[in-house]
């Protein structure tokens, strides 16, 4: 029997939609098997010196890698779909996707890394896009609670890894509030969306109107004051922490409106 398995790369980092919606890239990943070959793995492409060859299966495995590894490409998750498509293929279609779940749960090497986090000549490792990340990591591992900044209770870390007497908390409900507001945002324009899509579209009209959308909304906020823009921030929520500023939502409105 012979297998080839194509999966493409993929970027999930799309402006608000961080880490929940994506695109599959024009680059693909291709895998060859083989039962009937000489059993062995060989890789060529990129980082072909890097992917392991030493798990020699009962058959021939030989991929073209063109994903670059570690770029935020899903490099790891092209070769977690890869493996479970050929899975399904060798054991055949009685096994139910759970039992592949299960397969590549338990075979997972190492703790998921951030596709943001770089290596350094020295091999000291650091966010590759500091500057630009997302909020949810400028936060992190802050949130609000009942309105005042406080240590999530589900990070990993240790307990004593964070002292929050010793952080800057101005800043953080700064950051924090200006997420709030993004989320709101972002809601609301989905909510328009979803008001005036009556039968389903390709992604790609959803993302270019989203774009479109964004465009127009940057240029509204390029017009504001930046003491004005300051103070929309730090007023976005109430002492409970729930109602947005009012005023801002309703220039998000006739922005939509407009379009």
């Amino acid at each position: 029997m012979r297998i080839t398995v194509r999966v493409p790369a993929t970027s999930a980092n799309l402006g608000p939609g961080f880490d929940c919606f994506g695109l599959a890239l024009d680059l693909c990943n291709e895998v060859f098997v083989d039962t009937e070959g000489e059993p062995g793995v060989s890789w060529e492409g990129e980082g072909a010196d890097e992917l392991p060859t030493a798990s020699v299966p009962v058959f021939s495995l030989h991929g073209a890698n063109r994903i670059p590894l570690a770029r935020g490409l899903g490099s790891s998750a092209a070769a977690a779909v890869t493996g479970v498509q050929i899975a399904r293929v060798l054991l055949g279609p009685d096994v139910q996707p759970a039992s592949l779940s299960l397969i590549r749960a338990t075979d997972e090497p190492a703790p998921h890394r951030c596709v943001f986090l770089v290596t350094l000549d020295d091999g000291f490792e650091r966010c590759g896009i500091h500057p630009q990340r997302p909020y949810v990591c400028r936060t992190y591992p802050a949130r609000f609670r009942h309105g005042s900044v406080a240590i999530r209770d589900d990070v990993l870390c240790p307990p004593d890894a964070w002292n929050i007497s010793g952080l800057d908390l101005p800043a953080w409900r700064l950051t924090m509030l200006r997420q709030e507001l993004e989320w709101t945002v972002y809601a609301y324009v989905v909510s328009r969306w979803n008001a005036t899509v009556t039968e389903p579209v390709a992604d790609a009209a959803y993302f270019a109107w989203l774009l479109d959308v964004y465009g127009r909304l940057e240029a509204m906020r390029a017009e504001l004051e930046p003491d004005v823009w300051d103070e929309t921030v730090r007023r976005w929520l109430d002492v409970s922490g729930s109602s947005p500023a009012p005023a801002f939502m309703e220039r998000v409105v006739a922005v939509m409106s407009a379009g």
